[in-house]
């Protein structure tokens, strides 16, 4: 059984003895919860104390697809974090400031957005006002790769806003939110990178993809890497990998288009590659696939998608088998290449020495009329 969180506990706090009052306060309730997550909401209770905030939370920004989402937020109702991820995440004139600011800096709303903008604005006035909001004052804490941390609080109307010793207050606290920020990300980062090679490992015999929701390849093994870099057999791709209904996350019954996919599908069937373009080639499958939830990872907060290819084996060239006249241990050997296998590892899977696979493959080229790897692969899969 757990313990308990204890947010008084003090091992967990290196604050500098020269640091007083609510800073040092803070920093306590900060390297607590960067040891245990359940921590962090009295944190940021703290902060909406010491802040005079009516919520206080860290917002990530996902530069690839200029997508954002609340994490770890006080004050802030679950309906209003999805409202924001659903509608208002796109419209924020908040996020256009932010990607300006250097790690380390802060910014006051009312230092870009005066009263007349306010009043005009559909995010202020359909999301920020009606939920009691009004004055924020925000700072961007890290930045790694395509993804920017920030940290930030809102005010009510009849709080005022934000004061200069307040925007002195927050920048004394920077290096140490960035700190954490950064530890947060690369455990993240670690965790989801093992998550994906168990996945992987799990998919067992063929060549397996995990695929985020905007199509992003996430993980791929090396049977994966070969059949990409090899004979082409499968073009699993940012560009032809990507979700019809434009959604950004996956979700049982999505539609799903994959590589040379003849029609979309939804998650958990099989795909048939267009017989015109890729006949005789197996189907892909591909499964609703959520790695360890992260709210520090925009990417780690979304499904995934694991796609396995089946690799080829003998009985899916029999037409091309019967075609060309191929031996039993040329079909096997063709079987092989098809998965991007080299020459020396068939030889050593088969047992046999690599001039043997050699004078194989040369009789492969001469039955098919073919000059190389490439040419016999795809010759003999469209057979």
């Amino acid at each position: 059984m757990n313990e308990p969180a204890d947010p008084n506990r003090k091992d967990s706090a290196p604050v500098s003895p020269s640091v007083k009052g609510d800073a040092a306060e803070l920093l306590r309730t900060l390297y607590s919860a960067a040891l245990d997550d359940r921590l962090w909401r009295h944190f940021l209770a703290e902060s909406c104390r010491v802040f005079r905030a009516a919520c206080a939370g860290f917002l990530l920004i996902d530069e690839s697809d200029d997508s954002s989402e609340v994490c770890h937020a006080e004050g802030v109702s679950e309906q209003d974090q999805q409202r924001y991820r659903d509608i208002y995440h796109a419209i924020n004139p908040r996020i256009r400031v932010l990607r300006q600011l250097r790690v380390g800096e802060w910014c006051r709303c009312t230092d870009h957005f005066d009263e007349a903008f306010v009043a005009g604005d559909r995010y202020y006035q359909e999301y920020v006002i009606p939920a009691g909001r009004r004055y924020a004052l925000t700072g961007v804490i890290a930045r790694r790769e395509d993804q920017i941390i920030t940290f930030g609080f809102w005010r009510r109307p009849e709080a005022g806003p934000f004061a200069v010793d307040d925007l002195a207050l927050a920048q004394s606290l920077s290096l140490h939110l960035e700190g954490v920020a950064n530890f947060q990300m690369q455990s993240a980062r670690a965790a989801m990178e093992s998550e994906c090679r168990e996945a992987l490992d799990d998919a067992g015999d063929g060549a397996a993809w995990i695929v985020a929701a905007d199509g992003r390849v996430l993980a791929r093994n090396r049977q994966a890497v070969q059949m990409m870099e090899g004979v082409g057999r499968l073009k699993l791709t940012e560009r032809n990998c990507r979700l019809v209904s434009g959604e950004r996350r996956f979700a049982p019954g999505m539609a799903i288009a994959v590589a040379r996919c003849a029609e979309p599908t939804t998650v958990g069937t099989c795909l048939t590659l267009d017989e015109g373009d890729q006949a005789g080639v197996p189907g892909v499958q591909m499964h609703a696939w959520k790695g360890p939830h992260s709210a520090w990872l925009a990417r780690g907060r979304r499904p995934a998608a694991l796609v396995r290819v089946a690799a080829p084996g003998a009985t899916d060239l029999a037409r091309a088998a019967r075609r060309f006249k191929l031996s039993q241990a040329e079909c096997e050997v063709a079987a092989s290449l098809c998965t991007g296998s080299s020459l020396a590892e068939i030889a050593a899977a088969r047992r046999v020495a690599r001039s043997t696979v050699k004078t194989q493959v040369d009789s492969l080229f001469i039955k098919t009329e073919t000059h190389s790897q490439k040419a016999l692969v795809t010759k003999l899969l469209k057979s």
